[in-house]
Protein backbone atom coordinates (compact mmCIF):
# COMPACT_ATOMS: atom_id res chain seq x y z
CA UNK A 1 0.00 0.00 0.00
CA UNK A 2 1.43 3.02 -0.98
CA UNK A 3 1.04 6.34 0.73
CA UNK A 4 -1.73 7.86 -0.97
CA UNK A 5 -3.66 5.07 -0.55
CA UNK A 6 -2.45 4.89 3.55
CA UNK A 7 -3.90 8.43 3.22
CA UNK A 8 -7.15 7.51 2.22
CA UNK A 9 -7.67 4.99 4.68
CA UNK A 10 -7.07 7.34 7.34
CA UNK A 11 -9.38 9.49 6.40
CA UNK A 12 -12.60 6.70 6.13
CA UNK A 13 -11.25 5.47 9.59
CA UNK A 14 -14.60 4.78 11.71
CA UNK A 15 -15.07 3.13 14.95
CA UNK A 16 -14.89 -0.51 13.05
CA UNK A 17 -12.44 -0.34 10.43
CA UNK A 18 -9.72 1.05 12.03
CA UNK A 19 -5.61 2.22 9.25
CA UNK A 20 -3.17 -0.39 9.93
CA UNK A 21 -0.30 1.95 9.12
CA UNK A 22 1.10 4.13 11.67
CA UNK A 23 0.43 6.90 8.95
CA UNK A 24 -3.17 6.42 8.38
CA UNK A 25 -4.01 6.01 12.20
CA UNK A 26 -2.19 9.54 12.89
CA UNK A 27 -4.53 10.42 9.89
CA UNK A 28 -7.73 9.14 11.42
CA UNK A 29 -6.41 10.87 15.12
CA UNK A 30 -6.13 14.27 13.21
CA UNK A 31 -9.34 14.35 11.59
CA UNK A 32 -11.62 11.77 13.81
CA UNK A 33 -10.41 12.75 17.45
CA UNK A 34 -13.89 11.93 18.77
CA UNK A 35 -14.17 8.40 16.97
CA UNK A 36 -10.75 7.69 18.61
CA UNK A 37 -12.13 8.58 22.07
CA UNK A 38 -15.31 6.45 20.88
CA UNK A 39 -13.40 3.16 20.03
CA UNK A 40 -13.37 1.69 23.91
CA UNK A 41 -16.99 2.34 24.53
CA UNK A 42 -17.89 0.98 20.87
CA UNK A 43 -16.07 -2.11 21.41
CA UNK A 44 -17.28 -2.72 24.78
CA UNK A 45 -20.94 -2.15 23.68
CA UNK A 46 -20.22 -4.62 20.49
CA UNK A 47 -18.98 -7.04 22.83
CA UNK A 48 -20.95 -6.88 26.27
CA UNK A 49 -24.39 -5.22 25.01
CA UNK A 50 -25.29 -5.79 21.32
CA UNK A 51 -27.77 -8.55 20.85
CA UNK A 52 -28.49 -9.11 24.82
CA UNK A 53 -31.18 -7.02 25.75
CA UNK A 54 -34.17 -5.52 24.75
CA UNK A 55 -33.43 -1.92 25.20
CA UNK A 56 -29.82 -1.86 24.66
CA UNK A 57 -29.09 1.55 24.20
CA UNK A 58 -31.11 2.80 27.22
CA UNK A 59 -29.10 0.44 28.93
CA UNK A 60 -25.91 1.11 28.33
CA UNK A 61 -26.56 4.83 28.30
CA UNK A 62 -27.26 4.53 31.78
CA UNK A 63 -24.59 2.58 32.95
CA UNK A 64 -22.63 4.99 31.45
CA UNK A 65 -23.98 7.51 33.42
CA UNK A 66 -23.40 5.69 36.73
CA UNK A 67 -19.79 4.95 35.75
CA UNK A 68 -19.72 8.71 35.60
CA UNK A 69 -21.22 9.67 38.28
CA UNK A 70 -18.83 7.32 40.55
CA UNK A 71 -15.55 8.42 38.85
CA UNK A 72 -16.74 11.84 39.91
CA UNK A 73 -17.74 11.09 43.33
CA UNK A 74 -13.99 9.61 43.32
CA UNK A 75 -12.37 12.99 42.25
CA UNK A 76 -14.06 14.98 44.62
CA UNK A 77 -13.36 12.40 47.41
CA UNK A 78 -9.63 12.19 46.32
CA UNK A 79 -9.56 16.19 45.62
CA UNK A 80 -10.88 17.21 49.78
CA UNK A 81 -9.05 14.39 51.26
CA UNK A 82 -5.66 15.48 49.40
CA UNK A 83 -6.20 18.99 48.84
CA UNK A 84 -9.31 20.29 50.41
CA UNK A 85 -8.05 19.71 53.70
CA UNK A 86 -4.61 21.40 52.93
CA UNK A 87 -6.37 24.28 51.56
CA UNK A 88 -8.48 24.93 54.65
CA UNK A 89 -5.91 24.07 57.06
CA UNK A 90 -3.24 26.65 55.56
CA UNK A 91 -5.72 29.66 57.35
CA UNK A 92 -3.79 27.94 60.27
CA UNK A 93 -1.35 29.90 61.13
CA UNK A 94 1.78 28.87 63.64
CA UNK A 95 4.85 30.16 64.11
CA UNK A 96 7.67 29.66 66.91
CA UNK A 97 10.12 31.67 68.24
CA UNK A 98 13.02 30.75 70.98
CA UNK A 99 14.51 33.39 73.96
CA UNK A 100 16.91 33.87 74.77
CA UNK A 101 17.61 34.17 70.81
CA UNK A 102 21.08 32.56 70.93
CA UNK A 103 20.53 28.45 71.23
CA UNK A 104 23.16 27.09 73.38
CA UNK A 105 23.26 23.40 73.40
CA UNK A 106 23.14 21.94 77.21
CA UNK A 107 21.35 24.99 77.94
CA UNK A 108 18.15 26.48 79.10
CA UNK A 109 15.88 27.91 76.59
CA UNK A 110 12.13 28.80 75.76
CA UNK A 111 10.04 27.99 72.75
CA UNK A 112 7.03 29.65 72.23
CA UNK A 113 4.33 28.15 69.57
CA UNK A 114 1.73 30.95 68.53
CA UNK A 115 -1.00 30.22 66.89
CA UNK A 116 -4.03 31.63 65.29
CA UNK A 117 -7.62 30.29 63.33
CA UNK A 118 -7.99 32.55 60.55
CA UNK A 119 -10.48 30.45 58.57
CA UNK A 120 -14.02 31.11 58.56
CA UNK A 121 -15.33 28.21 60.94
CA UNK A 122 -14.14 27.51 64.95
CA UNK A 123 -12.08 24.59 65.49
CA UNK A 124 -14.07 21.93 67.88
CA UNK A 125 -12.01 19.51 69.99
CA UNK A 126 -8.75 20.52 69.12
CA UNK A 127 -5.65 19.25 70.25
CA UNK A 128 -1.91 19.83 69.88
CA UNK A 129 0.52 16.67 70.16
CA UNK A 130 4.27 17.82 70.50
CA UNK A 131 7.23 15.55 69.18
CA UNK A 132 10.99 17.25 70.63
CA UNK A 133 14.42 16.39 69.40
CA UNK A 134 15.78 13.49 70.47
CA UNK A 135 17.47 13.79 73.72
CA UNK A 136 15.55 17.25 74.37
CA UNK A 137 15.21 17.45 78.03
CA UNK A 138 11.71 18.91 78.62
CA UNK A 139 11.03 20.60 81.62
CA UNK A 140 7.43 22.10 81.72
CA UNK A 141 4.86 22.54 78.92
CA UNK A 142 2.65 26.38 79.70
CA UNK A 143 -0.25 27.35 78.47
CA UNK A 144 -2.99 30.30 80.11
CA UNK A 145 -0.11 29.90 83.11
CA UNK A 146 -1.06 26.26 83.34
CA UNK A 147 2.10 24.13 83.59
CA UNK A 148 2.08 20.62 82.26
CA UNK A 149 4.60 18.02 81.22
CA UNK A 150 2.47 16.22 78.93
CA UNK A 151 3.09 16.58 75.15
CA UNK A 152 -0.59 16.55 74.25
CA UNK A 153 -2.69 19.34 75.14
CA UNK A 154 -5.99 20.16 74.77
CA UNK A 155 -7.08 23.54 73.48
CA UNK A 156 -10.96 23.16 73.03
CA UNK A 157 -12.59 24.96 70.46
CA UNK A 158 -10.11 28.03 68.69
CA UNK A 159 -13.06 30.46 67.83
CA UNK A 160 -12.67 32.53 64.45
CA UNK A 161 -10.14 34.69 64.68
CA UNK A 162 -9.17 32.96 68.39
CA UNK A 163 -5.29 32.83 68.82
CA UNK A 164 -2.96 31.36 71.49
CA UNK A 165 0.60 30.41 73.27
CA UNK A 166 2.46 27.37 73.91
CA UNK A 167 5.62 27.86 75.97
CA UNK A 168 7.73 25.23 76.24
CA UNK A 169 10.64 24.95 78.47
CA UNK A 170 13.26 22.54 77.98
CA UNK A 171 17.04 21.99 77.35
CA UNK A 172 18.30 21.42 73.91
CA UNK A 173 21.33 18.65 73.52
CA UNK A 174 22.55 19.13 69.63
CA UNK A 175 25.70 19.24 67.14
CA UNK A 176 26.81 23.29 67.48
CA UNK A 177 25.44 24.16 63.70
CA UNK A 178 23.30 21.33 63.48
CA UNK A 179 19.82 21.37 63.31
CA UNK A 180 16.89 20.45 66.12
CA UNK A 181 13.74 19.71 64.44
CA UNK A 182 10.18 20.35 66.50
CA UNK A 183 6.94 18.88 65.51
CA UNK A 184 3.31 19.67 66.35
CA UNK A 185 0.19 18.41 64.88
CA UNK A 186 -3.11 19.77 65.22
CA UNK A 187 -6.16 17.59 65.46
CA UNK A 188 -9.99 19.17 65.39
CA UNK A 189 -13.32 19.04 63.85
CA UNK A 190 -14.95 21.42 61.77
CA UNK A 191 -17.55 22.38 59.30
CA UNK A 192 -21.07 23.99 59.18
CA UNK A 193 -23.27 21.50 58.06
CA UNK A 194 -21.06 18.15 58.83
CA UNK A 195 -18.43 17.53 61.18
CA UNK A 196 -14.69 16.86 59.52
CA UNK A 197 -12.18 15.87 60.79
CA UNK A 198 -8.63 17.79 59.61
CA UNK A 199 -5.27 17.88 60.70
CA UNK A 200 -2.80 20.66 60.50
CA UNK A 201 1.26 19.66 60.70
CA UNK A 202 3.63 22.14 61.24
CA UNK A 203 7.37 21.66 61.85
CA UNK A 204 10.09 24.04 63.38
CA UNK A 205 13.90 23.89 63.32
CA UNK A 206 16.76 25.67 65.08
CA UNK A 207 20.37 25.46 65.23
CA UNK A 208 22.37 25.49 68.19
CA UNK A 209 25.29 28.60 68.24
CA UNK A 210 27.26 27.68 70.92
CA UNK A 211 28.19 25.12 73.35
CA UNK A 212 27.75 24.94 77.39
CA UNK A 213 30.73 22.84 77.33
CA UNK A 214 33.79 25.24 77.22
CA UNK A 215 37.26 23.61 76.61
CA UNK A 216 40.37 25.34 77.37
CA UNK A 217 44.62 24.32 76.47
CA UNK A 218 47.44 24.53 78.48
CA UNK A 219 50.88 23.66 77.45
CA UNK A 220 54.22 25.06 78.16
CA UNK A 221 54.76 28.86 76.63
CA UNK A 222 58.02 27.41 74.78
CA UNK A 223 58.14 23.97 74.13
CA UNK A 224 61.42 22.47 72.47
CA UNK A 225 61.98 20.56 69.73
CA UNK A 226 63.02 16.97 70.81
CA UNK A 227 61.63 17.41 74.09
CA UNK A 228 58.70 15.86 76.19
CA UNK A 229 55.67 17.97 76.35
CA UNK A 230 52.75 17.66 78.66
CA UNK A 231 49.43 19.62 78.34
CA UNK A 232 46.38 19.59 80.25
CA UNK A 233 42.60 20.48 78.71
CA UNK A 234 39.97 21.99 81.09
CA UNK A 235 36.65 21.40 80.13
CA UNK A 236 34.18 23.18 82.30
CA UNK A 237 30.59 22.90 82.54
CA UNK A 238 29.29 26.43 82.49
CA UNK A 239 25.58 25.89 82.22
CA UNK A 240 22.97 24.92 85.17
CA UNK A 241 22.54 21.24 83.74
CA UNK A 242 24.56 18.50 84.94
CA UNK A 243 25.90 16.92 81.35
CA UNK A 244 26.02 13.31 79.98
CA UNK A 245 29.04 11.64 79.04
CA UNK A 246 31.52 13.41 77.33
CA UNK A 247 33.98 12.57 74.16
CA UNK A 248 37.56 14.03 73.15
CA UNK A 249 38.85 13.58 69.83
CA UNK A 250 42.16 15.08 69.48
CA UNK A 251 44.29 15.56 66.03
CA UNK A 252 47.57 15.55 66.97
CA UNK A 253 50.04 17.78 65.04
CA UNK A 254 52.42 16.32 62.81
CA UNK A 255 55.89 15.23 64.43
CA UNK A 256 54.47 14.51 67.77
CA UNK A 257 54.06 11.04 69.23
CA UNK A 258 51.69 10.49 72.33
CA UNK A 259 53.16 8.60 74.88
CA UNK A 260 50.04 8.74 77.83
CA UNK A 261 46.98 10.41 78.88
CA UNK A 262 44.55 10.14 82.03
CA UNK A 263 41.28 8.62 79.74
CA UNK A 264 40.25 5.91 78.33
CA UNK A 265 40.73 5.35 74.49
CA UNK A 266 38.68 3.59 71.97
CA UNK A 267 39.19 4.14 68.21
CA UNK A 268 40.95 7.25 68.48
CA UNK A 269 38.85 8.95 70.92
CA UNK A 270 38.82 9.54 74.32
CA UNK A 271 36.12 8.97 76.84
CA UNK A 272 35.72 11.32 79.86
CA UNK A 273 32.87 10.90 82.70
CA UNK A 274 29.76 12.80 83.51
CA UNK A 275 30.30 16.58 84.88
CA UNK A 276 27.95 18.30 86.94
CA UNK A 277 26.77 21.90 86.39
CA UNK A 278 29.33 24.12 87.57
CA UNK A 279 32.26 22.35 87.93
CA UNK A 280 35.14 21.21 85.31
CA UNK A 281 37.47 18.50 84.92
CA UNK A 282 41.19 17.88 83.24
CA UNK A 283 42.35 15.64 80.23
CA UNK A 284 45.99 15.62 80.57
CA UNK A 285 48.28 14.21 77.47
CA UNK A 286 52.23 13.56 77.60
CA UNK A 287 54.82 13.08 74.51
CA UNK A 288 57.34 13.84 72.65
CA UNK A 289 58.34 16.88 70.35
CA UNK A 290 60.21 15.62 67.34
CA UNK A 291 60.90 17.27 64.22
CA UNK A 292 58.15 19.72 63.70
CA UNK A 293 57.10 23.18 62.02
CA UNK A 294 56.06 25.49 63.08
CA UNK A 295 53.43 26.32 64.60
CA UNK A 296 52.01 23.12 65.59
CA UNK A 297 48.26 22.82 65.63
CA UNK A 298 46.56 20.73 68.55
CA UNK A 299 42.43 20.29 67.67
CA UNK A 300 40.09 19.03 70.07
CA UNK A 301 36.16 18.32 69.38
CA UNK A 302 34.30 17.21 72.33
CA UNK A 303 30.85 15.74 71.90
CA UNK A 304 27.81 15.19 74.87
CA UNK A 305 27.06 11.25 74.22
CA UNK A 306 24.15 9.69 74.76
CA UNK A 307 24.05 6.16 74.55
CA UNK A 308 25.08 5.69 70.55
CA UNK A 309 24.62 9.34 69.92
CA UNK A 310 27.15 11.60 69.76
CA UNK A 311 26.15 15.33 69.67
CA UNK A 312 29.51 17.15 68.30
CA UNK A 313 30.25 20.41 69.98
CA UNK A 314 32.64 23.58 69.43
CA UNK A 315 36.22 22.39 68.46
CA UNK A 316 39.07 23.92 70.45
CA UNK A 317 42.03 24.84 68.29
CA UNK A 318 44.91 26.32 69.35
CA UNK A 319 48.87 27.38 67.60
CA UNK A 320 51.99 26.37 69.61
CA UNK A 321 55.25 27.93 68.41
CA UNK A 322 58.56 25.81 69.31
CA UNK A 323 61.54 26.29 69.93
CA UNK A 324 64.01 24.69 67.78
CA UNK A 325 66.28 22.34 69.85
CA UNK A 326 68.92 24.21 71.70
CA UNK A 327 71.60 21.68 72.54
CA UNK A 328 74.61 19.77 70.46
CA UNK A 329 75.41 16.79 71.20
CA UNK A 330 78.70 14.68 70.60
CA UNK A 331 80.42 11.51 71.78
CA UNK A 332 83.30 9.93 71.52
CA UNK A 333 84.41 6.61 73.06
CA UNK A 334 88.10 5.89 74.54
CA UNK A 335 88.61 2.72 73.01
CA UNK A 336 87.92 2.01 69.41
CA UNK A 337 87.46 -1.55 70.48
CA UNK A 338 85.10 -3.11 73.58
CA UNK A 339 85.99 -6.30 75.05
CA UNK A 340 82.79 -7.77 76.90
CA UNK A 341 83.05 -7.55 80.62
CA UNK A 342 85.07 -4.49 80.53
CA UNK A 343 84.58 -0.85 80.91
CA UNK A 344 83.90 1.38 78.28
CA UNK A 345 84.41 5.05 78.87
CA UNK A 346 82.26 7.41 76.37
CA UNK A 347 82.96 11.06 76.37
CA UNK A 348 79.45 13.28 75.88
CA UNK A 349 80.00 16.51 74.52
CA UNK A 350 76.89 19.05 74.79
CA UNK A 351 76.72 22.73 73.37
CA UNK A 352 74.07 24.97 73.82
CA UNK A 353 72.89 26.83 70.36
CA UNK A 354 70.34 28.78 70.98
CA UNK A 355 69.10 32.25 72.94
CA UNK A 356 67.09 30.95 75.57
CA UNK A 357 68.47 30.20 78.81
CA UNK A 358 67.84 26.56 79.68
CA UNK A 359 68.14 24.41 83.27
CA UNK A 360 67.42 21.20 84.35
CA UNK A 361 69.05 19.32 81.21
CA UNK A 362 69.39 15.71 81.23
CA UNK A 363 70.56 13.00 78.87
CA UNK A 364 70.90 9.60 78.78
CA UNK A 365 72.89 6.79 76.85
CA UNK A 366 71.22 4.27 74.68
CA UNK A 367 73.15 1.33 72.41
CA UNK A 368 71.43 -1.73 70.69
CA UNK A 369 74.04 -3.57 71.80
CA UNK A 370 72.84 -6.71 74.42
CA UNK A 371 75.96 -6.05 76.50
CA UNK A 372 75.85 -2.38 77.01
CA UNK A 373 73.35 -1.77 79.99
CA UNK A 374 72.89 1.92 81.32
CA UNK A 375 69.47 3.90 81.37
CA UNK A 376 70.86 6.28 83.83
CA UNK A 377 69.90 9.59 83.12
CA UNK A 378 72.86 12.37 83.39
CA UNK A 379 71.37 15.52 85.15
CA UNK A 380 72.75 18.96 84.10
CA UNK A 381 71.48 21.26 87.04
CA UNK A 382 73.60 24.72 86.14
CA UNK A 383 71.77 26.94 83.72
CA UNK A 384 73.56 27.04 80.18
CA UNK A 385 73.20 30.33 78.41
Amino acid sequence: MNIVDEIKQGTKCDSIHRPHSILGRMVCISIHPGKIILFPFVHWFNKRYKGRYKFVRSIFAFDIFLLGVIATLATLAIYFTYFGSSSFTKHIVFEAVVAPKEIVSGEQSTLVIRYKNKTSEDLKNSILNLSFPNHFLLQEIKKDEIISSSQQIDLGTIPINGSGEIHIKGVMFGDVGGKQVFKSTLSFIHGTKTDVFAEKFSEFSFSPERSTLALSLSVPKTPIAFQPIRGVITYKNTGTIDFPYIHIQPTWPNGFELNRTNATEKNGVYELPKIKAGSNGEFVFEGMLYDVKNPIIFTFLPSFVFGDDVYKQEKLTQQVEVIPSQIELTQTSESKTIKPGTDITINVHYKHTGNTPLSDVQFGIESTNPFISNTTKYIISKKQK
